[in-house]
């Protein structure tokens, strides 16, 4: 079976959407102004050890999940621009009920929008969907120390998040 890395983390949590918490706004910060550069803007890489020990820990999750998890965290770099957010996603293979599943490689590129930002949150306006510009999004990206984190899926309690490292 092939998929791509966002359909496989829906698939293992059962429905719930992966990658940016849609609705979940809150007034932080200032407004960032066009001379300003973000704690935002660079490279990140998933870190599975920073991220795993605190889904193991805080998240709602079966045991299954937290395997599948561990498989799938890790893999992605997500690079912040100015104006754009791409995630990159290496191919890989994860196992499940016996069977392999090979993700493949895959460049997803959102227009975004930094909208304030704190000493220790973001909040990014995106579309969600490349293909559908009327799709739009609200991340909070939160730093803590150093690293950058946010909750993964909807809001539908799981408390699951994704930490990042600065490469």
């Amino acid at each position: 079976m092939r998929m791509r890395h966002r359909q496989l983390i829906a698939l293992l949590l059962s429905g719930v959407l992966a990658f940016t918490v849609v609705g979940y706004v809150i007034a932080v910060g200032q407004p960032i102004d066009n001379g300003q550069i973000s704690k935002l803007r660079g490279k990140w890489k998933s870190d599975v050890s920073k991220t795993m020990e605190f889904n193991e820990k805080y998240a709602k999750l079966e045991e299954c999940q937290i395997a599948a998890l561990r498989q799938i965290f890790g893999k992605n770099t997500v690079t912040f621009s100015d104006s754009q957010c791409e995630v990159h996603t290496p191919a890989y293979t994860v196992k499940r009920d016996g069977k392999e599943i090979v993700v493949d490689e895959s460049i997803d590129r959102f227009p975004m929008k930094i909208l304030a930002e704190t000493d220790d949150a973001i909040v990014v306006q995106t579309t969600e969907n490349e293909e559908d510009s009327t799709d739009v999004a609200f991340a909070i990206w939160h730093i803590e120390g150093k690293y950058l984190w946010t909750y993964v899926g909807d809001a539908s309690g799981l408390h699951l998040r994704e930490y990042f490292v600065k490469e």
